[in-house]
C-alpha cells in the first residue's frame, strides 16, 4: 500500500513539558490535499480480547484488552494530529467498537458529540467458526479454505446452530432494541453484510453527508470492507486482498454533489483513501496479521503489546500521564506513524 509524504512538524506535550519533533502528517486543512471535498474517516476498533487469543469472533461481545485501549487511544492521538472534529459518529452495538468510540472521542475533547450505534454496523456473523481458533481452523480446513471464508465476497462460513452459546438472538439487546430474530443470521458472506449496510449507508449516512456533516464511522473489520467495496467500487476479486489493520484511520474525500470519493495522494491499494499511517508500518502490521492466522509454524500469539519491554497498565494510570507512559505512547507512535521524540 502506498502513503504520501510527510513533513516535519512542531507539537508539545503540556502534561510533560517536552517538546516532540516527529515525522507526521500536519492538521488536515494545511497538509492534505482534501482536493474539495468533504471527510470521511473510517476506523476498526482495538485489539479485543478473541483477537488477542486468536479465535473468530463475529457478533460475540468481546471486550478490549489493555493493548486494545492503547490502540484506541492511538487513533484518538492521530486524529488530533489532523484537527479533525466530527458531527456525528456511528459505531456497532458491541462493546470493542463503542468503547473504542468513547476512548477516541476522549482524545479529541470532543466527549459531547453525538455517538449513534447501529447494529447494521455489526460485526458479519461467521457462523459455525465463531469461538473457534483461526490457526486451527487452518489446520483443519487449509488456508484456502479459511481465506475464502474470511475475505471472499461471496462464500460465507458453515451456519452456526442456534442451540450454540454464541446465537446472538440470546442477547437481550436486539430484543429490546425491537430487532427481529429473523434480522439476525445464521452465517454471513461479505456480499450479505453490504445489504445491510448498503441500507444503512443510503438511509443513514448519505442524508448526513448532503448537509455537509463530517462523519466518522467506528467499526469492525467485515462491516467497514463492505462499505469500503460499494465505496470504491472495489471488484469481487480484489476484495480478498483488502484487509483493515485494527484502530488505523483511514481518510476519505467525497465530492460533495455526487458523494463518491475523491483520489487522495498516498492512497492505498484498492482504495481512494489513504491510511493514516506510513507504508512501513502499515506493512509490518499486515504481515503479522496474516503469519498470525496462517502460518501453522508459529504456536504462539504474535498480538504482543506495542509497547515493547513494558508491562502493560490500566487506562486510569494512562490519563495520568506519568512521564514514563508519556515516553512508552510516543515510542510506539515513532514506530507507527514515523515521530520522532526530542527532549529539549
Amino acid at each position: 500500500m502506498n502513503f504520501c509524504g510527510l513533513n516535519t512538524v512542531k507539537w508539545v506535550c503540556r502534561s510533560s513539558r517536552r517538546r516532540y519533533s516527529h515525522q507526521a502528517p500536519c492538521c488536515i486543512q494545511n497538509d492534505v490535499d482534501m482536493k474539495g471535498g468533504l471527510p470521511l474517516v473510517i476506523v476498526r476498533h482495538g485489539q479485543s480480547t478473541w483477537n488477542q487469543q486468536n479465535i473468530f469472533i463475529g457478533m460475540t461481545d468481546t471486550p478490549l484488552t489493555d493493548d486494545g485501549n492503547r490502540e484506541a487511544r492511538m487513533a484518538g492521538i492521530i486524529l488530533k494530529e489532523y484537527n479533525f472534529h466530527f458531527d456525528v459518529v456511528y459505531t456497532s452495538l458491541l462493546r470493542r467498537s463503542t468503547k473504542t468510540v468513547w476512548i477516541v472521542m476522549q482524545e479529541l475533547g470532543l466527549e459531547w458529540v453525538n455517538v449513534v450505534k447501529d447494529w447494521r454496523l455489526n460485526e458479519r456473523n461467521y457462523g459455525a467458526l465463531v469461538g473457534r481458533n483461526k490457526k486451527q481452523c487452518v489446520e483443519q480446513y487449509g488456508k484456502d479454505q479459511v481465506k475464502r471464508w474470511r475475505r471472499s465476497w461471496d462464500e460465507p462460513p458453515p451456519p452456526m446452530s442456534k442451540t450454540s452459546e454464541f446465537y446472538p438472538y440470546n442477547d437481550k439487546r436486539y430484543k429490546l432494541l425491537g430487532i427481529n430474530e429473523d434480522e439476525l443470521p445464521l452465517c454471513e458472506s461479505l456480499k450479505d453484510v453490504t445489504k445491510r449496510t448498503s441500507v444503512f449507508w443510503d438511509d443513514v449516512i448519505t442524508p448526513l453527508l448532503k448537509q455537509g456533516k463530517k462523519i466518522m464511522i467506528v467499526g469492525h473489520e467485515n462491516n467497514l470492507r463492505s462499505i469500503i467495496k460499494r465505496l470504491d467500487n472495489i471488484s469481487n476479486t480484489d476484495i480478498l486482498n483488502v484487509e483493515l489493520p485494527r484502530a488505523i484511520p483511514i481518510l476519505y474525500s467525497l465530492d460533495k454533489e455526487t458523494l463518491k470519493p475523491i483520489k487522495l495522494e498516498g492512497h492505498a491499494d484498492y482504495l481512494n483513501g489513504r491510511y493514516l499511517i506510513s507504508q512501513e508500518a502499515l506493512s509490518k502490521i499486515a504481515d503479522r496479521d496474516q503469519r498470525q492466522v496462517y502460518d501453522t509454524d508459529i504456536k504462539e500469539t504474535l498480538e504482543t503489546s506495542p509497547f515493547l519491554g513494558h508491562p502493560p497498565k490500566p487506562l486510569d494510570v494512562l490519563e495520568k500521564k506519568s512521564t514514563q507512559e508519556i515516553w512508552n505512547i510516543h515510542k510506539y507512535l515513532n514506530n507507527y506513524t514515523g515521530m520522532k521524540i526530542q527532549n529539549e
